[in-house]
């Protein structure tokens, strides 16, 4: 296990906006995200009946919408007379905005009181996920208010999924708002998850799933951090084992972040299977990501030798293999 830990020149304890962005986050999820609300969305459409009336809708829809978007590749992929894939699937279907479209002006069975009884099912189970609060605060198709592209970004799923986050908020960000300061910081940080959130949605088209997490926001620093110091050393921590020499501190050149995280983020994005959630948004890292590299590039050309000298010094050591 090896991750980044610059070190930091001021009390980590201060007020500060690393601080109040992880009391924000934590606070959140703590009011909103412990008890899960799933029973609100119980529905007869997960019974095996409604799942297997579903996923043949679904594959009805699918070949005659075969240009749209993964259409295609779903079809190739997914074997429709598959018991479990047919649960899948019904599951995808519902989530797919262009099949919930859809069935508004296209009746995809001749048996008219079925087709109505599922329509009905489908309209109430709509109505429940709406209640739900992950589709309140998330950012999805069905929900792209003002507020949820900032309240998205406040919003985990689970106590590792905020753990993660806040974790590397707390290692990169005291640096960085020590050198864009209070206003610079929170800025790159909300405009890495307008930029995740933008990502997530246009390269998930067809999607109802909402989208939580600070991880666009967060890949954002680190994109920015990898980027503006691309040249420096920094401090990681290493652990293998608790024995004497197995854990500590090394200095590595900055860039190796690069493959440990962005790169890593984009073949996962790259290998993705269509119609199936991975249960992370890596399109969401690669916006964040991109947002916070080109930010850093353009102030590395433009404010470079400024922020230079503001900089934490903890690039100056020139070895990059010794430990302390």
């Amino acid at each position: 296990m090896i991750f980044p830990w610059p070190r930091i020149f001021f009390n980590r304890l201060e007020i500060n906006f690393v601080n109040i962005l992880i009391l924000a986050n934590v606070v959140l999820f703590f009011l909103f995200f412990t008890q899960s609300d799933d029973e609100k969305v119980k529905s007869k459409l997960f019974s095996p009946g409604g799942a297997e009336l579903t996923a043949q809708y679904y594959h009805k829809y699918l070949n005659e919408n075969i240009e749209i978007g993964d259409n295609k590749k779903m079809l190739l992929q997914y074997d429709f007379n598959n018991a479990d894939q047919r649960a899948m699937l019904s599951s995808t279907a519902l989530r797919d905005i262009s099949f919930i479209a859809s069935i508004e002006n296209r009746s995809w069975d001749k048996d008219e009181i079925r087709w109505n009884y599922w329509k009905k099912m489908v309209s109430e189970y709509q109505e429940k996920v709406k209640q739900q609060t992950l589709f309140m605060l998330g950012l999805s198709h069905g929900n792209k208010q003002t507020f949820s592209w900032f309240t998205y970004q406040f919003s985990h799923m689970n106590i590792w999924h905020l753990f993660s986050n806040m974790l590397f908020l707390f290692l990169i960000g005291y640096s960085l708002e020590s050198v864009l300061g209070a206003v610079g910081f929170v800025m790159l940080y909300l405009f890495s998850g307008i930029a995740g959130g933008l990502f997530y949605l246009y390269f998930n088209p067809t999607t109802l799933i909402p989208m939580v997490g600070a991880s666009g926001a967060v890949s954002g620093l680190i994109s920015f951090y990898s980027f503006y110091y691309l040249r420096k050393n920094t401090r990681f921590y290493y652990f293998l084992s608790p024995s004497e020499g197995n854990y500590g501190y090394i200095y590595l050149p900055t860039m190796v972040i690069i493959p440990m995280y962005l790169i890593s983020d984009l073949a996962s994005f790259a290998s993705q299977i269509p119609g199936v959630s991975s249960g992370v948004a890596f399109s969401a890292h690669i916006g964040g990501a991109l947002f916070g590299g080109l930010l850093a590039f353009t102030l590395k050309m433009t404010m470079g030798a400024q922020l230079e000298q503001e900089t934490v010094p903890v690039e100056t050591k020139n070895s990059t293999s010794f430990v302390d």
